[in-house]
């Protein structure tokens, strides 16, 4: 019950003020807004899978020139796809629509989170979170979107360049 009422004050909160985010504001640099720019921009169009297991159907790739929008296979269900990481030691963002509850499934050493779910701090009022991981073992990895979240997901992932 909490949560329909959560999800009916967020909905609320949509319609009512500019800010749908109450984390805290994340940096303002070019990743963030690069981030921004592709929200606006036409998404490339998904379903996601339903289950770990089937995950591995759906790729997506850490790219600066694409965002994605994500159905959940199920309205108001689990959703999963699978971040698909073709280099090590890097640095992968993930933004996401406000209230797109997810999780990376990883086990210990390959990933690191880097910093906790932020609002982009490029496009603060636009509702877009920001996540930062470090990526210590190039590969796959599950990420799942917990059921009764946003629906459907804008998503967009960048890499960072590594500094020399």
């Amino acid at each position: 019950a909490d949560a329909d009422a959560d999800a009916d004050a967020d909905a609320d909160t949509d319609a009512d003020t500019d800010t749908v985010s109450e984390l805290p504001n994340g940096p303002d640099d070019e990743y963030a807004a690069a981030a921004c720019e592709l929200f606006s921009k036409s998404p490339t169009m998904l379903t996601a899978a339903s289950s770990k297991a089937d995950a591995g159907q759906v790729l997506i790739e850490p790219d600066s020139n694409t965002n994605y929008l994500i159905q959940r296979p199920e309205k108001g269900g689990d959703a999963w796809v699978t971040l698909s990481i073709a280099d090590w030691s890097v640095v992968v963002r993930i933004f996401a629509t406000d209230g797109s509850d997810y999780e990376v499934i990883y086990d210990s050493g390959q990933l690191k989170l880097q910093r906790e779910l932020s609002n982009n701090g490029s496009c603060t009022e636009d509702g877009i979170s920001d996540q930062e991981f470090k990526v210590h073992e190039w590969g796959d990895y599950p990420l799942h979107f917990l059921a009764g979240g946003e629906d459907p997901i804008r998503l967009t992932l960048i890499q960072e360049e590594e500094e020399e």
